[in-house]
């Protein structure tokens, strides 16, 4: 175990070196090397691929599976796996308004893409979220919903999600 002193040098430093006996520095340590590729590649769809899901966070700031319970916040994640930009959209519930749909369509547009996929899971909610978001872009969007129990092909999001949660 580490000193009083080593502990406060750490802690001091921001975290800036990896300790295997630092609590903080074990629960935010990357995963494995992801390898990312150098280039963007769209892949099958030849558009840029935007993903979305919902997060729930409860009082202590941990991912929690389902909302609607009481201290736990809804929100609405989106990223571009193109540029790595990502939104996150506090909620007070999971109610599709137009404040919802304004918002993900302005944060599309605002990446600069013409034609992008979108990509969510099964989720009514998000699925119904995300037409009326067509609905309202000028541009061509297209939906796509990742098969069931493959988180792979949601990926970035998941990613995103566990790296906002920390």
């Amino acid at each position: 175990m580490p000193t009083q002193q080593e502990v406060a040098k750490h802690e001091a430093s921001g975290h800036a070196d990896f300790q295997p006996w630092c609590a903080h520095c074990v629960q935010g340590r990357a995963r494995d090397d992801p390898h990312r590729k150098a280039t963007v590649d769209y892949g099958a769809d030849k558009h840029p691929r935007l993903e979305f899901d919902y997060m729930f966070l409860g009082s202590n700031a941990e991912l929690v599976e389902d909302g609607g319970q009481a201290g736990v916040e809804t929100f609405l994640c989106g990223i571009d796996r193109a540029s790595g930009c990502g939104m996150c959209l506090q909620l007070p519930d999971k109610k599709i308004n137009e404040y919802v749909i304004s918002t993900i369509a302005s944060w599309i547009d605002s990446l600069g893409h013409q034609e992008v996929v979108v990509y969510s899971d099964k989720e009514v909610v998000c699925q119904a979220v995300l037409k009326l978001v067509r609905d309202k872009r000028t541009k061509p969007t297209f939906i796509k919903h990742s098969p069931r129990y493959s988180p792979q092909t949601k990926g970035a999001i998941e990613s995103y999600i566990w790296h906002i949660q920390g």
